[in-house]
């Protein structure tokens, strides 16, 4: 068993926005008018202009920047918004579009807001048409990286965490036409509280399929190679024999220096270990440290380098995904 630690640490939050509170008076009334205007001055998406899958949609309607639009959410996002927030904060129109309010209104708004104004779809629209393929949606900051490295146990100790996330990166070219309501819907749903807040485990799930498939198949290729290191490093120990030290001792202190010298051809910083650490890899690998200490760092051991940046590449969160892996 290999355990991911901090697969949900997030990478996209919600702008805030003031919750402003309509009564099922205000929202007739503004309905009223609407039908009067013939709706003149409401935004309409070009998802819901087309009628896409209309079937698994359903209309909502929001205030945004005192601009009033209208998205299409899936049947299922909206259901777990109503199951969310207050009834108050929905209002059923004639027309047949869901007219939001309050928290709800602020929740949705929020999003659209982040994709807007701090990822730049506004600004990657360049025709004006509402949709983004090609190199209009490679210019969304939708994108995120991750890196993955072992943790405290090191190799020896099966465990990984996930550092270093960085969301709003540039997003990735695409022939896939992209409306306002899809990016909407996916951010939605990969946030399972609905609190405004998206982890990368649920991101990566929404938009690029199971995440500890994902992990499994980036570390089946990587994983040998990390033991092939280990096995190698245990093999140049050569028994000690110490009047004082037992049979299982001796053994420990082997694996010990073993583990150390996978580390420090990592990270290349000998500097790092402790003056016990040292002493212990000195006594198992002498010529091994003496290489580190006076070769320059391009030179040393390119094979092992790569193997471990190869393995450096993936995930983030407050909870830890556990799948079967070899290391």
């Amino acid at each position: 068993m290999m355990f991911i630690n901090n697969a949900n640490a997030d990478v996209y939050s919600k702008v805030y926005l003031a919750t402003k509170s309509r009564d099922e008076a205000m929202l007739k009334a503004e309905e009223e008018q609407d039908l009067q205007n013939k709706n003149v001055g409401i935004k309409q998406s070009v998802k819901l202009l087309n009628q896409d899958e209309k079937n698994n949609y359903g209309i909502v309607q929001f205030s945004l920047n005192e601009e009033r639009i209208n998205l299409m959410l899936t049947k299922d996002n909206i259901a777990r918004l109503r199951e969310k927030f207050s009834a108050d904060d929905f209002y059923q129109r004639s027309d047949g579009v869901l007219r939001l309010s309050g928290k709800a209104e602020s929740y949705v708004g929020g999003w659209l807001s982040e994709l807007l104004e701090n990822m730049g779809a506004d600004r990657a629209d360049i025709n004006g048409d509402g949709k983004f393929s090609g190199k209009e949606r490679a210019m969304i900051a939708s994108g995120y990286s991750y890196d993955l490295s072992s943790e405290k146990q090191g190799v020896v100790g099966k465990s990984a965490g996930v550092y270093n996330v960085q969301g709003y990166q540039a997003g990735e070219d695409s022939v896939l036409s992209k409306t306002l309501d899809d990016y909407v819907n996916e951010f939605i749903s990969a946030d399972k509280t609905l609190k405004g807040k998206v982890g990368l485990k649920d991101y990566a799930e929404q938009t690029q399929g199971s995440f500890s498939d994902a992990i499994k198949k980036e570390l089946s290729a990587k994983e040998n190679k990390l033991a092939d290191m280990f096995a190698e490093a245990q093999m140049k120990v050569q028994p000690k024999k110490k009047g004082k030290s037992t049979e299982e001792e001796e053994e420990e202190a082997r694996k010990k220096a073993a583990e150390l010298l996978a580390k420090i051809k990592q990270n290349r910083d000998i500097e790092s270990l402790t003056p016990e650490e040292k002493a212990v890899l000195k006594e198992y690998f002498a010529g091994e440290v003496e290489q580190l200490e006076v070769k320059d760092a391009d030179s040393v051991n390119k094979h092992l380098e790569q193997s471990i940046e190869a393995f450096i590449e993936q995930i983030a969160s407050h909870s830890s995904l556990v799948f079967e892996a070899k290391v």
